[in-house]
């Protein structure tokens, strides 16, 4: 499987949003905690003033991405469509950002996804 990393902009929101549906979807439905699956969640929002993205891109079809604040040192969003989990897209953007804020980095994950936070 050929990776390759590209720099993102708005015209990526669409596409980053359907990735992040599809990864939350996937979520929600193994998630036991039912109150989220009723629960009117938070909307996310694209793009964070300020923020850096980075595309994966595999087969020449983005299927993943992350939203970063350099100035922050801080992940906002990372985001892999759940066909292409389990496959280093997550850890290959996690690496790249973390390289280009220079250090450690502090993440957003939801409270409730065990996988994500153990990942982290």
């Amino acid at each position: 499987m050929n990776i390759t990393l590209r720099h993102g902009n708005d015209s990526d929101n669409d596409t980053c949003s359907k990735i992040m549906e599809l990864a939350l979807a996937s979520f929600q439905a193994k998630d036991t905690d039912r109150r989220l699956l009723t629960k009117q969640q938070t909307p996310f929002h694209f793009p964070t003033p300020g923020s850096l993205r980075l595309l994966a891109i595999v087969d020449n079809k983005e299927v993943a991405f992350v939203d970063y604040l350099i100035s922050k040192r801080h992940i906002k969003y990372l985001f892999v469509d759940p066909e292409y989990q389990y496959k280093g897209l997550g850890t290959k953007l996690l690496y790249s950002a973390q390289e280009r804020m220079k250090g450690e980095v502090s993440v957003n994950v939801l409270c409730s996804n065990e996988l994500a936070i153990l990942w982290y």
